[in-house]
């Protein structure tokens, strides 16, 4: 073992940080979201209010696999749901999906919706004991309503918390200029292929909690990053390549959609929404959540998130970082 990532020194620090951020743009490659040749990324949404029972509510779970069938066909093109799978992962994938379950069983990644994403994964020939499911911590996962497991199946267990956690690194790594962070065992010995599966609500510093900041949860210091507006590090973790190059999938739970009061579950500023959304563009899936926190917003007669003082300005930031389109302009939105 090195280093105690306690024991660099700023000089050690910023030197890292600075051939960090060089690799980082020597070897960025374009995204493989549909972009390529001038086409524009495509964000996919399905929505069937009858699909959830109220905020937070009870999930019709047969109904919920098969919008994430018709939305994951629609983002690839194919012409049926175990073809749209396939392309997307390979048996010899090691799958990582990360979830968001930090506020509970009323404001969390559904299992109904990630059950559901393993069972596709299965007809793509992915052995479950090459996919986990994962969060920062088994207590978190515990109280979502995840159970906990590791062995012949899905591995469904946390960071930290539990006998199956694996723990962080012990050397600090960089992403661009300012995020120096111990990594989930996770995600850098674990895992392969990534899910991003993270939830549609408001956040009270950051503006969203969206795909974007649900990396938050693969380190170990999510509470030194949250000043202006968590800006730029949410955009600036995920340009590290454990994150960006291993990123294959976004199905964002949008069950319910929280537009204030967030990141805390917060029902009485949530409403069944009934939506899954999916992506391979990171930053064109968080600018179309934020329109749509925004719409209900202004429904709900709330000013806008940037009136309130918290615009969700790292959309815009990771936009310019090469990770994805924030224009909604230039975004193909497909309706399911």
């Amino acid at each position: 073992m090195g280093k105690s990532p306690h024991s660099l020194s700023r000089r050690d620090l910023l030197k890292s940080a600075a051939l960090g951020a060089g690799a980082l743009l020597a070897s960025r490659t374009p995204l493989r979201a549909f972009a390529e040749g001038g086409t524009p990324p495509r964000v996919v949404l399905a929505r069937d209010e009858n699909v959830i029972d109220g905020p937070c509510g009870k999930i019709k779970s047969e109904r919920l696999g098969s919008m994430l069938d018709e939305s994951v066909r629609a983002l690839t093109g194919e012409k049926d749901a175990s073809s749209a799978w396939r392309k997307l992962f390979r048996s010899r994938d090691v799958v990582g999906v990360k979830v968001n379950c930090l506020s509970g069983k009323r404001m969390c990644t559904r299992w109904e919706l990630v059950d559901s994403i393993l069972s596709r994964l299965r007809t793509t020939g992915v052995p479950e004991s090459r996919i986990i499911v994962w969060d920062k911590d088994d207590v978190d996962l515990t109280r979502a309503g995840y159970p906990i497991q590791r062995g012949r199946g899905v591995g469904v267990y946390g960071t930290i918390g539990g006998r199956y956690s694996p723990g962080y690194e012990d050397q600090l790594r960089f992403a661009g200029d300012h995020v120096g962070s111990c990594f989930s065992r996770i995600l850098t010995e674990q895992v392969t292929a990534l899910i991003n599966v993270p939830v549609l609500k408001d956040h009270d510093i950051a503006g969203v909690t969206l795909g974007l900041k649900n990396w938050f949860g693969v380190i170990h210091n999510p509470n030194k990053y949250h000043d202006n507006l968590c800006d730029p590090y949410i955009a600036e973790l995920s340009t590290h390549p454990l994150i960006r190059d291993r990123l294959r999938l976004i199905v964002m739970d949008a069950t319910t959609l929280q537009y204030d009061g967030g990141p805390s579950a917060r029902p009485e500023s949530a409403l069944a929404f009934g939506g899954v959304l999916v992506a391979q563009d990171p930053v064109a899936l968080d600018a179309f959540g934020v329109s749509l926190i925004e719409a209900e917003r202004r429904r709900a007669a709330l000013p806008s998130l940037a009136e309130v003082g918290r615009p969700p300005s790292h959309v815009h930031t990771a936009a310019r970082l090469g990770l994805g389109e924030d224009d909604l302009k230039r975004i193909e939105v497909v309706t399911v």
